[in-house]
C-alpha cells in the first residue's frame, strides 16, 4: 500500500470515529481544552498565558528562544513548554476518550504500530463533528512555539507541515524497544 492511500485511509477512519464520538454525546472531561477553538483571541492568549510554560510564554513574546533553549547533547533541545496541568488535562482527556490505536497494523508489511495512540483529531467539537478541537489547539502550540523555535536552532530549515498529533502510550510488557525512525510531527 502506497503511503498516501494508507493515510488517506487512516485520515478516513479517524473522521468516521469522530463522527460517531460525536452522535454518541461524547462529554469532554476537560471542557477547557475544547473551549479555545471556539474562544476569542483575548480568551485565547489567557488560555495561553496559563498553560504554557511562563519561561516559554514571555520567551515567545520577544522572540528570545536562546533563553529557553538547552542543548543536552549535539542537535538534541530542550524546553520547557506545557505547565503540568495541560499535560496532565490531555492525557486525561485522551485516557476518558479510551479509543486507542491498537492494531497492529502499518504501511509497509514489516512495519507495525508499535504504541496505542490517539489522533487528537479524533476527539470530536462539541459544536459538531467536523470540528477538531483538540488538534486546533495543539496546531496553535506547534506554530506559535515549535515552528519559530525550529527556524531560531536551524536557521535555513524550511518548515513543513507538523500537523499530525497524536498521544502515544507505552505499556508495561509492551514494546521492548523502538527502532531508529523519524517523526515528522511534533
Amino acid at each position: 500500500m502506497r503511503d498516501n492511500d494508507f493515510n488517506d485511509a487512516v485520515e478516513e477512519s479517524i473522521r468516521q470515529l469522530r463522527e460517531y464520538k460525536f452522535k454518541q454525546g461524547y462529554k469532554p472531561l476537560h471542557p477547557v481544552l475544547f473551549d479555545y477553538c471556539y474562544s476569542s483571541k483575548e480568551d485565547k492568549e489567557k488560555f495561553l498565558e496559563k498553560y504554557i510554560h511562563p519561561d516559554t510564554y514571555y520567551a515567545e513574546k520577544d522572540k528570545e528562544w536562546s533563553f529557553i533553549l538547552s542543548e543536552p547533547i549535539w542537535e538534541v533541545y530542550h524546553f520547557p513548554l506545557l505547565t503540568k496541568e495541560l499535560s496532565k488535562m490531555f492525557i486525561e482527556e485522551v485516557e476518558n476518550f479510551n479509543e486507542w490505536a491498537e492494531a497492529n497494523t502499518g504501511p509497509y508489511e514489516d512495519e507495525t504500530i508499535i504504541a496505542d495512540d490517539i489522533s487528537l483529531m479524533s476527539l470530536p467539537g462539541t459544536v459538531n463533528s467536523v470540528d477538531k478541537p483538540l488538534e486546533y489547539l495543539w496546531n496553535d502550540i506547534t506554530n506559535r512555539y515549535y515552528e519559530p523555535i525550529i527556524s531560531h536552532v536551524w536557521k535555513y530549515h524550511i518548515y513543513h507541515d507538523m500537523s499530525q498529533s497524536w498521544i502515544a502510550r507505552y505499556k508495561v510488557g509492551g514494546v521492548q524497544m523502538l527502532k531508529p525512525h523519524h517523526d515528522d510531527a511534533v
